[in-house]
């Protein structure tokens, strides 16, 4: 390899989107050639309808397509993301997970089209149920959860739940679970989904969907 070759595999001969643009329009504005400043506004444009498209795709790649809602690479995110600002902010959060039941059996009464048109009518439900700051995911088939940042108390999170999924005629058993400000949203997941199953046992004998 050639030390020009070297040059073009670096880093730094790949600018990101913004990068690009910058250096596109830096050269249009020392250029007097009218030729070389068309082809370069034509460069300019094309960049940003690529960057545009970029950042739509990983917009969508976090965004379950049926329900619209995060999805569980979004969550995992989350679960840092939201960590990290309770510790920052020195605030609390409760995280509650949200299991339909007997979700297998209305698929196969029902049919899966009338499925995705409850697992859609869950999302909206939970969305307008929390706050505009949550973060409300759907993780798994007919599973959802939802992270309260600030919240004080587990209580009127799972009460606010509760009430919605009912007005909205949807049998699910939920399990919650507060951090403390150094607390971790990750381990809280993981008492949340077992409280939920747990309730799930008392409820219905612990068949999950």
């Amino acid at each position: 390899m050639t030390s020009d070759d070297e040059g073009i595999s670096s880093a730094e001969a790949f600018p990101d989107g913004d990068d690009a643009v910058r250096a596109v329009e830096e050269l249009s504005a020392a250029t007097r050639d009218p030729a070389t400043l068309e082809t370069l506004t034509r460069v300019r444009a094309t960049l940003r309808v690529l960057q545009q498209r970029a950042e739509a795709a990983e917009a969508k790649s976090l965004r379950d397509p049926l329900t619209h809602l995060a999805n569980r690479r979004a969550w995992r995110e989350a679960l840092h993301t939201e960590t990290e600002r309770c510790r920052r902010d020195g605030r609390g959060a409760v995280l509650v997970v949200i299991d339909l039941d007997d979700f297998k059996a209305y698929n196969d009464t029902f049919g899966h089209l009338a499925g995705d048109l409850l697992l859609r009518h869950v999302g909206e439900t939970l969305m307008s149920a929390s706050r505009t700051n949550d973060v409300v995911a759907r993780i798994g088939g007919d599973e959802f959860a939802v992270i309260a940042v600030g919240a004080e108390s587990s209580v009127p999170v799972g009460q606010r739940i509760r009430e919605a999924l009912a007005r909205a005629g949807v049998a699910a058993s939920i399990g919650m679970a507060r951090i403390e400000p150094q607390g971790d949203l990750a381990e809280a997941w993981g008492t949340a989904d077992r409280t939920m199953y747990d309730e799930k046992v008392r409820r219905h004998g612990g068949s999950r969907g």
